[in-house]
């Protein structure tokens, strides 16, 4: 609604693009993309995610509408204390190597991995085994909602195949579609579980429970994928100062900019902007982060696919988890969702 009142903002801070493409309330940013050259200046998984099609709704490619400004980060954090009782001494390289890990922990009495789904947040473990395997540029597309792709895939088959059978083996709570996130946070500050899967906004919560033995690492797979987005700042339509609100966008990468969205708790779109404490779990983070951006591995939360993904994701993996549904019917589920609102 400001974007399209008279009194339109020249910048506007965007979560999701929407429909303001679509409806024609933010500008292409095409012009301004090549003159600063930002598509050299960020890894092209981080703009793909504000670049939308000619439909104005499919993601992925097209013009860029807006600039990032500070990204989320999901990945696996562990108990280093645990994780060295087991004999665990680096984080697993290999998907095979962390259900090794997971069979450790639960033949020592250990929760392998602390879960909270009553938000539907096992989605984050389907998703991060599948683009693992597909490859974080197709696993986007899907994501982005381009049209002709399935989520039918033989990662996401596999990410669907493992969550049921680490439920059924007793690696996750029993508890874990009744836990929302938060209260699994909590569960694993206080010592429940050696994996946590989860996003760099809990960090600081996670750190200060579990102090120095507090670990994270991008999960495992031939190349660094991670589950990420960005807060974003797009150009209104109606601004009478377009050329200076580009050269604001243009500074949100710079070091002084960067640093402070670091301190906010965001991650730069330059690893090297941010400054750690030695030996601590935001230490890991970033290298994390470092390595996904190396790889161009960052893909967007399927989720937000639609807008009744995350809804669907929650109901599906509950059901997957209780043991209501097979791999089969959770990929079938997912995929009619998707395909109502992009074909």
């Amino acid at each position: 609604m400001s974007l399209a009142s008279d009194q339109a903002p020249d910048i506007a801070l965007l979560n999701s693009v929407g429909t303001t493409v679509k409806d024609g309330l933010v500008r292409s940013l095409a012009a301004y993309e090549k003159a600063y050259g930002w598509d050299k200046t960020y890894p092209s998984t981080q703009l793909a995610q504000w670049r939308v099609a000619a439909d104005g709704s499919t993601l992925g490619s097209g013009d860029l509408y807006a600039a990032p400004a500070g990204f989320s980060l999901v990945g696996v954090y562990y108990n280093k204390a645990k994780a060295a009782k087991l004999g665990i001494t680096a984080p697993p390289a290999t998907l095979a190597d962390f259900e090794t890990a997971l069979a450790k922990a639960k033949a020592a009495g250990e929760l392998p991995l602390q879960l909270g789904n009553a938000q539907g947040h096992a989605a984050f473990t389907v998703q991060l085994i599948g683009q693992s395997q597909d490859g974080a540029a197709n696993a986007a597309k899907w994501t982005f909602g381009q049209k002709g792709v399935s989520f039918d895939t033989a990662g996401n088959r596999a990410g669907a195949q493992k969550l049921l059978d680490w439920a059924q083996k007793g690696y996750l709570p029993k508890d874990a579609n009744g836990v929302d996130l938060q209260g699994a946070v909590t569960k694993f500050t206080q010592g429940e579980g050696v994996f946590f899967i989860d996003g760099n906004w809990d960090a600081a919560k996670i750190g200060d429970g579990l102090k120095a033995e507090a670990g994270f690492f991008a999960f495992p797979g031939a190349k660094a994928t991670a589950i990420g987005t960005s807060v974003a700042y797009a150009i209104s339509a109606k601004s009478k100062n377009p050329d200076a609100a580009a050269a604001f966008l243009d500074f949100l990468h710079s070091p002084e900019a960067s640093a402070e969205e670091f301190k906010a708790g965001f991650l730069p779109a330059d690893p090297a902007a941010a400054k750690p404490g030695t030996g601590t779990v935001m230490a890991d983070i970033v290298a994390a982060w470092t390595k996904v951006n190396t790889d161009d591995g960052l893909v967007g939360f399927n989720n937000n696919a639609t807008a009744t993904m995350n809804d669907k994701l929650t109901a599906a993996t509950q059901e997957l988890i209780g043991g209501k549904s097979d791999p089969a019917g959770f990929i079938t589920a997912v995929q009619d969702e998707w395909a109502k609102t992009h074909g």
